[in-house]
């Protein structure tokens, strides 16, 4: 009898432990008290994905960037949480995702290849590796903001249904940038207010000289150049002023050789990708939009 009771026992607690494995880590439904608290890798755990109000992941564990780096040290959770937003965009191919990077304050003039800060350089990253779990690379969209020096939270996941339009001569409102090789933004410090100067910075020269290999070899290939602006002064101005500013982005590559087709558009004021409200936003909107097609 004292046998049986303690084989019984046993057996109780192993079905305890078992369902505890089962619903806490491959289900990831673990009752969490406070979603705030570090992990044991000193990480906070409450990383989550929202599709509006509807939860689609929580509790996660943060990424995690070394200073001045812009690939992450992954971490299993941070692995499973990928596969976690790979899953449902390929369950639900009307939604999108963006992704915004953050960079530490003292990185703010960091600049990584062909990104213009390391906000953009460390979502490009994530965006690559959900690429590698099998989502359509038109389905990620990229920002980037400024964060807190201990930089706890790097990263934001966003899902929206309807896909922006930069072409669009009807679309207001704040967009969404692509920020890819064949769709990329430039507005760092490029054009001040009122002008249509173009300086580019070591970011854009980096994308460029890899675009004129690229059109030089796909001649086929065209090349469409849309001017944007922030919203200080008339939307007529704003418009011719967009326009000066791509033709300026067009003779710079002209003057590079190369010989495909290019367009030039203005969008003016009508697409701007951040707030006007502030200084930097209305850096962010004095831009200009490359389309390799």
């Amino acid at each position: 009898m004292r046998a049986f009771l303690i084989g019984l026992l046993c057996l109780f607690l192993w079905s305890t432990v078992a369902r505890s494995i089962y619903v806490c880590i491959l289900k990831k439904e673990c009752p969490v008290h406070n979603v705030n608290t570090p992990s044991e890798s000193n990480r906070l755990t409450n990383l989550s994905l929202l599709d509006g109000d509807t939860p689609i992941l929580d509790n996660y564990e943060q990424f995690s960037f070394d200073i001045e780096k812009s690939l992450p040290e992954l971490s299993i959770d941070n692995k499973n949480y990928l596969n976690g937003v790979a899953a449902y965009l390929k369950n639900n191919p009307d939604k999108n995702l963006k992704i915004t990077g953050l960079y530490r304050p003292s990185e703010k003039s960091i600049q990584q290849g062909i990104f213009e800060n390391l906000g953009l350089a460390r979502a490009n990253s994530i965006k690559n590796l959900l690429i590698q779990r099998g989502v359509d690379k038109s389905r990620i969209f990229l920002d980037y903001n400024m964060g807190e020096e201990s930089l706890s939270t790097p990263l934001s996941f966003s899902m929206f249904s309807a896909i922006p339009n930069e072409m669009s001569d009807n679309e207001e409102g704040i967009i969404n940038a692509q920020y890819s090789f064949d769709n990329m933004v430039f507005s760092d410090a490029n054009f001040e207010i009122n002008s249509a100067v173009f300086t580019p910075g070591p970011a854009f020269l980096n994308w460029a000289d890899s675009v004129q290999v690229y059109l030089r070899e796909n001649p086929k290939k065209a090349f469409q150049v849309i001017g944007h602006t922030d919203n200080t002064g008339p939307a007529q101005y704003n418009k011719e002023l967009g326009l000066e500013r791509a033709l300026a982005a067009r003779r710079f590559f002209k003057e590079k050789g190369v010989e495909n087709k290019m367009q030039v558009m203005s969008m003016g004021e009508k697409q701007p990708i951040a707030s006007n409200v502030t200084a930097e936003g209305e850096q962010r909107n004095r831009r200009v939009n490359f389309i390799i097609k």
